[in-house]
C-alpha cells in the first residue's frame, strides 16, 4: 500500500466542498494536512464556520483551518451567490452541524507556507490564497509537487456557482 498523499485544501466549503471535504478527510489514501477557506457562494466568515463544522463532524478538528481571501483577485466581486447553497452555504443546513472546531490564527498564506515547507506534495481548491509562487519563504523544492483546480460543470451560468471562475480575468490567475 502507498503512503497516503498529503493534501492542503483550499476551499469554499458549500454544499459540494463540504462533501468533498468529508470525502478527503475520511479517505485512507489522503492526508489532510490543512485546510485554507476563502469566499464562495457565501462570506469568507461563513465559509470558514462551515470548514470548522465539517472537521468537528468528521472528528478531525487536529486538522488547521485558517481564513483567505475575503474576495477575488483581479475584481470586484458583484454579489455572492447564496441562492446556490442558501444564506449559510450548507443548503441552510448548518444548524445540523457540530459547532464549529478550532481556528488557526494564522493567516492561510503562513499555514500554506508552513505545510508546504514541511511536506510538499499538493493542494486542492480555487487558489485564490496563492502561496506556492509569492510566498517569501518558499523555495522550488517547496513548491506543491501537484495542484488541481476545480472548475465549472457545462451547465448554464456556472461561473456564478464557481466563485474562482467569476471573471476570465480571475480565471486566469489560476494557472
Amino acid at each position: 500500500m502507498t503512503a497516503p498523499m498529503p493534501l492542503i485544501i483550499d476551499t469554499d466549503p458549500g454544499v459540494d466542498d463540504t462533501f468533498a471535504l468529508i470525502l478527503a478527510l475520511l479517505s485512507p489514501e489522503i492526508d489532510v494536512r490543512a485546510v485554507t477557506v476563502t469566499f464562495g457562494n457565501v462570506s469568507r466568515e461563513k465559509t470558514f464556520a462551515n470548514a470548522r463544522r465539517v472537521l468537528a463532524l468528521a472528528g478531525r478538528t487536529d486538522v488547521p483551518v485558517a481564513a483567505g481571501a475575503v474576495r477575488p483577485l483581479v475584481h470586484a466581486q458583484g454579489e455572492l451567490a447564496a441562492d446556490w447553497h442558501g444564506a449559510d452555504g450548507l443548503g441552510l443546513r448548518s444548524a445540523e452541524f457540530p459547532e464549529p472546531g478550532p481556528a488557526d490564527p494564522r493567516p492561510a498564506i503562513t499555514l500554506m507556507a508552513d505545510v508546504l515547507s514541511a511536506s510538499p506534495r499538493c493542494s486542492r481548491g480555487p487558489l485564490r490564497n496563492p502561496v506556492p509562487a509569492h510566498h517569501p519563504r518558499l523555495t522550488r523544492r517547496a513548491s506543491p509537487a501537484r495542484l488541481r483546480v476545480p472548475g465549472p460543470g457545462t451547465y448554464e451560468d456556472a461561473a456564478s456557482a464557481v466563485a474562482g471562475l467569476l471573471l476570465p480575468s480571475t480565471a486566469r490567475h489560476n494557472d
